[in-house]
């Protein structure tokens, strides 16, 4: 019958212009060069302030190191992204991650508040006894650092501390072994 075949040659149409895109597609979704999932080559490309800071760390950083970086928000980018790209300890890292593990924030939550206030008081004596209380070796203060924490508070840092890696948006300074206000 005539309808029987109009309606195969209409499916046949669906069908080859459903392919079309698949094939036209599938050459631009394998351009290597206009895509990567490394994500520390991404930043090389796009913060190259992060990337170099990163590179320091791994270079000279011992592996025991713990560092404080910002927590970030929750299912963004920046939470935990120095310590994940350097395989060092951090203060606290993906909060909301391990609140999913544990049951609870008995843990994390006092540690995300205490790096929040670690950037943003401008108390020293608060800034260092906090950074002795988690046995800090190393502040980070990059454009994650910078966007969620107010300049002033942020540059206590460079009276309080000696900078061992400075460019660009990207500061590193280190922690003498338990530093005192009385330095």
């Amino acid at each position: 019958s005539v309808a029987r075949v109009s309606m195969g040659a209409l499916g046949g149409i669906v069908i080859a212009a459903g392919l079309i895109y698949p094939l036209l597609a599938l050459p631009a979704k394998m351009d290597a060069s206009t895509s990567m999932l490394d994500a520390v080559q991404s930043t090389a490309v796009s913060i190259p302030d992060e990337y170099a800071a990163i590179a320091w760390l791994n270079r000279f950083a011992p592996d025991t190191a713990i560092i404080l970086e910002a927590t970030g928000d929750e299912y963004n980018a920046g939470t935990s992204r120095v310590s994940t790209w350097t395989g060092l300890s951090a203060v606290v890292g993906w909060s909301g991650h391990e609140g999913q593990w544990r049951g609870n924030c008995d843990i994390q939550c006092p540690r995300v508040d205490d790096v929040k206030n670690i950037y943003s008081t401008s108390n020293n004596e608060t800034t260092l006894s906090l950074l002795n209380k988690y046995n800090v070796n190393y502040v980070y203060v990059g454009p994650n650092e910078r966007r969620l924490y107010p300049p002033a508070a942020l540059s206590k840092f460079d009276r309080l501390l000696p900078a061992v890696f400075r460019q660009g948006l990207v500061v590193i300074y280190q922690v003498p072994a338990q530093v005192t206000s009385g330095q």
